[in-house]
């Protein structure tokens, strides 16, 4: 809760119209939000380097056949991949960086390039929402797996479920992804020529034809431009509600329905502890979405409010920074919270590494009977 605290007080602070008009670009509110940028893109940096390895190794864990036996695991094999190929992209855009403005001697990117990067972005962020939607749905899942409240319950804990749903929030966060990469277009907004001082003297001498390049630009397109943006801000609002906001919304009720279900059970603690093991790494998968996401939803609806305020854009960027920095470092633990909490990702992890490396569970030197059938991640 102390990261929302830290969010909710930037927002309140820095998205405040402002009418000082004094010529002053470093005042000290600017420095301070350039300097949490900063340090955030610099821990993204190592968050995202080290989640993709985290999360791979994670995935390897979760495919495993002693793991898919349950939705709750084949949910969290989509959430894994999702989180993967998000974390992939921030590491090509942190260390391959796409120079879609050129530099002093470099060109800036090609038309094709500059697209191709636009659609990366935009299947970046398909990734984020279909990633949040699965955490949604897992506690859902398990909350109705729990508790029996319909007689078909069984279905819900198959694993062909939970690839089933994955599938389903993929395809419509696609969708979502797509009206979003179509909204814009490219186009040229000035020439790029090589500086006099860059080593081309010699070849362009006699002819003084220095190479011109075209540095392209992101405008909304005709029909998203028309009443002052009115398809932009709609697309905003909606995916700020229904993508962010109502999941960040039904979040927190299905956890807290999933503790006050956790307590209830403390009763029959010797019978239901390897479910309630399950359901509290569940409860602590929501708690890391309710960090991410939740602030990236206050950053949408600003984005739509302040579409057209270039201070209020420029503050909507650093808090991105902010939050992907909090999503990668949160990403990135889900692999740590299923090896403290469950004991069948222990004994695969222990089946997967050589013996002598694997010191960190003495509960699986238990017979071999009573470690048969240890749940669905359910330890």
């Amino acid at each position: 809760m102390f990261c929302e605290k830290i969010f909710i007080l930037l927002l309140f602070l820095f998205l405040t119209p402002t009418h000082s008009h004094q010529g002053h670009d470093d005042t000290p509110k600017d420095s301070l939000l350039q300097n949490i940028s900063r340090s955030a893109h610099f821990f993204n940096k190592i968050f995202s380097v080290l989640g993709v390895i985290l999360i791979s190794f994670h995935l390897l864990i979760l495919t495993k056949k002693s793991m898919r036996i349950s939705s709750v695991n084949s949910i969290m094999i989509g959430i894994a991949i999702c989180d993967l190929l998000s974390m992939g992209n921030m590491v090509r855009s942190e260390f391959f960086e796409i120079n879609l403005q050129g530099t002093h001697c470099k060109p800036p990117a090609s038309l094709r390039l500059t697209q191709f990067n636009w659609f990366l972005t935009s299947f970046h962020t398909g990734l984020r929402r279909c990633s949040f939607w699965l955490g949604v749905i897992i506690v859902l899942v398990r909350y109705l797996i729990i508790t029996n409240v319909l007689k078909n319950s069984f279905r819900f804990s198959c694993p062909k479920f939970g690839y089933r749903i994955s599938i389903i929030s993929f395809l419509l966060s696609t969708i979502l992804s797509v009206l979003f990469f179509f909204q814009y277009q490219f186009v040229e907004i000035s020439k790029w020529a090589p500086g006099l001082d860059c080593g081309l003297e010699s070849i362009y001498l006699e002819s003084r034809n220095y190479p011109e390049f075209s540095v392209y630009g992101r405008l909304c397109n005709e029909f998203s431009a028309i009443h002052d943006g009115l398809f932009h801000r709609i697309q905003a609002v909606i995916e700020g509600i229904f993508g962010k906001f109502i999941p960040c919304v039904l979040l927190p009720v299905l956890t807290m329905m999933l503790i006050m279900k956790l307590r209830s059970s403390d009763q029959n603690a010797a019978r239901n502890q390897k479910k309630d093991r399950a359901t509290v790494i569940v409860i602590f998968i929501a708690i890391t979405y309710l960090l991410t996401e939740l602030p990236l939803a206050f950053v949408y609806l600003a984005d739509a409010i302040w579409h057209y305020d270039k201070n209020a854009q420029t503050i909507i960027k650093h808090l991105e920074l902010l939050c992907n920095a909090i999503y990668t470092a949160t990403a990135s633990i889900d692999c740590v919270i299923c090896f403290v909490m469950s004991t069948a990702y222990r004994k695969t992890v222990r089946e997967l590494l050589p013996r002598r490396l694997y010191f960190f569970d003495k509960t699986t030197n238990l017979p071999a009977s009573k470690q048969s059938r240890l749940s669905r991640i359910t330890p």
